[in-house]
């Protein structure tokens, strides 16, 4: 089976005044405004981190093989950053 990726905007509430947002590429039977997910990180030590609601969603629809474009060019993004 084939799956297809949307760009979502994720949040996870900290606390009343706290909230983490972030970016990613998520599986499209996933990106539902509003459904609560469990994200992997693994920039740091792949360790859990449940409650990310989805926020936005996409209109772009891309197969697994651009996601790989994709992270390679934000890395590559990320890298000029840091120099």
């Amino acid at each position: 089976m084939r799956i297809s990726y949307r760009q979502c905007g994720l949040w996870k509430y900290k606390s009343p005044t706290e909230t983490y947002m972030q970016v990613s590429w998520i599986p499209q039977h996933l990106a539902v405004v509003g459904k609560v997910l469990i994200l992997r990180d693994r920039h740091s030590d792949d360790t859990w981190s449940d409650g990310w609601k989805v926020q936005w969603i996409s209109p772009e629809l891309i197969s697994a093989d651009k996601l790989d474009i994709y992270a390679d060019m934000s890395r590559e993004a990320h890298e000029r950053i840091k120099q």
